[in-house]
Formats: C-alpha cells, sequence, structure tokens
C-alpha cells in the first residue's frame, strides 16, 4: 500500500489529495492531516492562485497582481504548495457573500442586511462561488426598484446596491448573463 515503515512517515501531515490511490506517499516522505477548516482554505487559495478565476472585491486587485507578477519570489514544488504556504498566512472567512481576509474585525458586511458592503471592501474577495449570491441580491434590487413608493434615501441605497452588483457581476463576467436572465438588455443606472 505503500506505507512501508509507519515509524519514518510524519502522519500529522496527510492531506485528502495525498489518499488518490495513484500517487499514495512512500515511506519517509512527509505527509500533511488538514482539518476540515484548513482544507477549505487551501482549496480557495488554490482557486484564486489560478490564472482564469475571475475575482471581484478591493481584495481581488493584489491577487491578479501577484497572478501577473513573474518575479520569482519563492519556488514551490507545485501551486498547490505555494497555496498551501499562503493560506496560512491570510486569515479567510465567508461572510456568504464574499470571502473577507479582514482579520482584525474590520469587516462590515457581515451582516445579511447590508451584504452588497463587500463589492468595493478592500478586504473582500468574490469568486464564482459567490455569484448565485449576487445574482439574487441583484434580482432583489432590481424588484425593491420597482416599488413606487420608495423613499429618496432608499432609492439612493438601492441605485447604489444596484451599481455595486453590476460591478461585481461584470467583474466574474456574468454581468450580461444574468441580465438577460433577468430580461434586462442595459445597465440598470
Amino acid at each position: 500500500m505503500g506505507f512501508s515503515d509507519p515509524a519514518a512517515t510524519d502522519m500529522s501531515e496527510l492531506s485528502l489529495d495525498d489518499l488518490d490511490g495513484d500517487s499514495l506517499p512512500q515511506s519517509g516522505d512527509r505527509l500533511q492531516i488538514l482539518s476540515p477548516e484548513e482544507y477549505e482554505k487551501l482549496e480557495i487559495v488554490t482557486h484564486w492562485l489560478d490564472d482564469e478565476t475571475l475575482l471581484s472585491g478591493g481584495g481581488a486587485e493584489p491577487i491578479r497582481a501577484f497572478r501577473a507578477s513573474h518575479e520569482p519570489l519563492r519556488t514551490y514544488e507545485s501551486r498547490r504548495e505555494m497555496a498551501s504556504h499562503i493560506s496560512d498566512l491570510v486569515h479567510i472567512r465567508a461572510t456568504g457573500s464574499a470571502w473577507c481576509t479582514a482579520d482584525d474585525g474590520g469587516c462590515a458586511g457581515r451582516s445579511v442586511v447590508e451584504n452588497t458592503r463587500c463589492g468595493d471592501c478592500q478586504n473582500a474577495v468574490i469568486d464564482s462561488r459567490n455569484l448565485q449570491r449576487w445574482a439574487g441580491i441583484y434580482a432583489q434590487q432590481l424588484e425593491l426598484r420597482d416599488i413606487e413608493d420608495l423613499g429618496p434615501a432608499a432609492k439612493l441605497r438601492v441605485d447604489r446596491d444596484i451599481a455595486r452588483c453590476e460591478q461585481v457581476l461584470q467583474d466574474l463576467g456574468a454581468l450580461e448573463a444574468v441580465q438577460t436572465t433577468a430580461g434586462i438588455f442595459e445597465s440598470s443606472t
């Protein structure tokens, strides 16, 4: 089975990916056991580092810049190893509409009351995993905009939230598809 000398293997670093059958570690290989939270965090960071992943939010630009940088800062054996190293350094918390990287309690969008704040927050990273939420918020805001007795302050907030949604959906490459699905063919702001 590949574990000829269990005593020579550091079992504290076993990853589920190491147990796919074809690439079982050999005696002496370092293994890593990840908690479900660590594994999910590693998956998120790996997804962000993929050049094909579209990102939005204030925290997206540094990630895009890092991906585009061709400076050899440090050599890793694989993208996954690099993601593992980075994920150990980054605080990531799900808000429902974004991934929050604020590690100092500076998250302002952590409630269902104002999810759209994540759209332009410097600590937010929004990827395809959040797309359905943003499409839903966008549809709700469009419905709110059509309410006739909405006061001026509420109209301003709805317009602001629609603009935030449109920016996120545009960044994720989905604005036109969402608008077509909703029967909207022009920008609503």
